[in-house]
């Protein structure tokens, strides 16, 4: 087992075909509270990817312990939607492709809650969401949209330059309705005056 990754909340390991994702002890929480944050995060991660399987492209759950908070999943091969994006010179159809996912998740009702394109693989033509620890099933529109302003704010971090092309090609994959969209102007509204 070799360790890949050490994100905020969890170790990621890769072995043979799997990732295995082990969410880590906070020391500065009290014990309890720290088990029970990740047992939850760990039962509602598998919960909702499972949710999705056959909605949009996310990897399967091959195992969950609870014990050690602790999820095994399918790897998935491929590159961030991040350096997809910084090198691609026509971002549009991976754009519009992670729009209409990302919808199809919406529908779901599941918000990802961390969409950045550091969470977004790009398998082959295949577009895949990873990373669902802060997800929840909602069914507010209010959720839907900060979902959307935060994958807005993440784009215009991460690729300055493209932000807009990519942004204008997300919201037509997704094609927002008049309430979704209103609310996403609203929040980008106070966020503005803050």
């Amino acid at each position: 087992m070799r360790l890949i990754s050490k994100a905020a909340e969890a170790h990621i390991y890769l072995e043979y075909e799997r990732v295995i994702k082990h969410r880590v002890e906070k020391e500065y929480r009290i014990k309890k509270l720290d088990e029970r944050i990740r047992r939850l995060r760990t039962n509602s991660e598998a919960r909702n990817l499972r949710r999705l399987q056959g909605v949009i492209n996310v990897p399967r759950v091959l195992d969950v312990d609870e014990k050690t908070n602790t999820l095994t999943l399918q790897l998935i091969e491929g590159r961030l939607a991040k350096d997809v994006f910084m090198e691609q010179t026509e971002p549009t159809q991976t754009a519009l492709e992670v729009g209409a996912q990302i919808k199809r998740m919406h529908e779901a009702n599941i918000v990802h809650n961390d969409l950045t394109t550091s969470n977004i693989i790009i398998s082959g033509s295949r577009v895949f969401f990873i990373d669902f620890g802060l997800s929840e099933f909602t069914g507010k529109t209010e959720d839907k949209a900060v979902d959307l302003v935060v994958f807005n704010k993440s784009l215009k971090a991460t690729h300055p330059k493209k932000h807009a092309e990519i942004w204008v090609n997300v919201l037509r994959g997704y094609n927002p309705g008049k309430q979704v969209n209103a609310r996403v102007e609203n929040i980008l509204e106070r966020v503005r005056y803050r």
